[in-house]
């Protein structure tokens, strides 16, 4: 299957709020999921609500992106392990080409460091797949409002990296002042990675990475040709949530 979809018209601004009868607009869905069992399910759930509106499903990536991009839902369901473009890249994605479409991942297994790039990425929406059932409902009504919600199996995680930015931040406060480009380009210099190799990973210009670093070194009182380096590598281990 590629994707299937439901016509409707771009979706505009206006349509955020309710409609001038007083009746509230439902919650547009497009369901993508390798799994049909799960899509099957998941429509299920979601149509017995009169909240929701499901606009298209698919099961792979591509078509995914194509069926989100042409119907405009308020949230995508994304599987975390979808063939092709997977759900973490297709949010990325998705928060460049149109920002108002709110990803929410079904993740297969508890995984911290998988979690902690959803949450660097903007990602409100996170629910384990075994959760799915009696979260997923929650989740995607509470993520269409702007609002963020992570499966109640994972609040450890959310306490454990609370916990690292609070410590590294109070040694080093430049960190604070870091952008997300900044952040995730100090993680990729921690795992011992060369701009050349950052730049092709995002598909961006080297020039564009070492000014990224130039910044960093800058907001964290840096100086030296190597300085930057070993200050990722003395702090790897603090920096792996900023992935």
């Amino acid at each position: 299957m590629k994707s299937t979809t439901t016509k409707s018209p771009r979706r505009q601004n206006v349509e955020r709020s309710s409609s001038s009868s007083g009746k509230r607009r439902r919650i547009r869905v497009v369901i993508v999921d390798e799994n049909p069992l799960c899509r099957r399910g998941l429509r299920a759930l979601l149509g017995g609500d009169e909240r929701f509106d499901v606009v298209g499903e698919a099961d792979n990536g591509e078509a995914g992106l194509k069926a989100i991009l042409e119907q405009k839902p308020d949230v995508a369901v994304l599987d975390s392990d979808l063939p092709g473009i997977g759900g973490l890249e297709m949010a990325a994605l998705l928060k460049v080409k149109d920002g108002g479409i709110h990803p929410v991942i079904l993740a297969h297994a508890k995984d911290e460091q998988h979690l902690n790039r959803a949450i660097n990425l903007g990602i409100k929406g996170y629910v384990l797949r075994q959760n799915a059932e009696s979260e997923i409902v929650d989740c995607i009504a509470v993520v269409a409002r702007g609002e963020a919600y992570i499966c109640s199996m994972l609040t450890a995680f959310l306490l454990r990296r609370g916990r690292r930015t609070e410590s590294l931040e109070r040694r080093e406060p430049g960190l604070s002042r870091l952008t997300d480009a900044e952040r995730r380009v100090l993680n990729r210099i921690a795992q011992g990675k060369t701009s050349k190799e950052i730049a092709a990973e995002w598909n961006i210009s080297p020039r564009t990475v070492d000014s990224h670093r130039s910044h960093i070194c800058e907001k964290l009182n840096l100086s030296g040709k190597n300085r930057l380096l070993q200050f990722a590598l003395e702090h790897r281990d603090a920096f792996r949530h900023l992935d």
